[in-house]
């Protein structure tokens, strides 16, 4: 299955994927030299664009998304975490709709920055 997207992280949520993707990077060698080259790959297309972690996948291999997939979930449930203990409640917000866009992407291959782009409900009725 090929398919090219770019998943884009903010916040905590991006604070919690980096923390991920450097505890996978420190158990490298113990990987088969698949997994090692997916890891590569994953490396290869990380940029950090203005505070915007950026993650391009192109989908060419199978091994690809259900590693990328376990890393956002763990970083997902970090990044909740972080936020429930700074009760940061505009994060936790945004990491709302980062699970929705998540949902997505699992059933799709494509990561929807509209959802997360999108202003709250409250903000947008004029409330806060």
């Amino acid at each position: 299955m090929h398919y090219r997207t770019i998943i884009e992280l903010k916040g905590f949520f991006r604070e919690a994927f980096n923390q991920v993707f450097e505890d996978i990077e420190l158990l490298l060698e113990e990987m088969p030299q698949s997994r090692q080259d997916v890891v590569a790959d994953i490396k290869r297309n990380l940029s950090l664009e203005d505070g915007t972690l950026q993650l391009g996948l192109e989908g060419t291999n199978k091994q690809e998304k259900p590693l990328v997939v376990e890393m956002l979930t763990v970083a997902l449930n970090g990044a909740k975490e972080m936020a429930k203990a700074e009760e940061d409640t505009q994060e936790l917000k945004r990491l709302t709709k980062y699970e929705q866009t998540f949902v997505l992407f699992k059933n799709t291959n494509n990561w929807d920055t509209s959802i997360v782009e999108a202003p709250d409900e409250e903000e947008a009725e004029g409330g806060v």
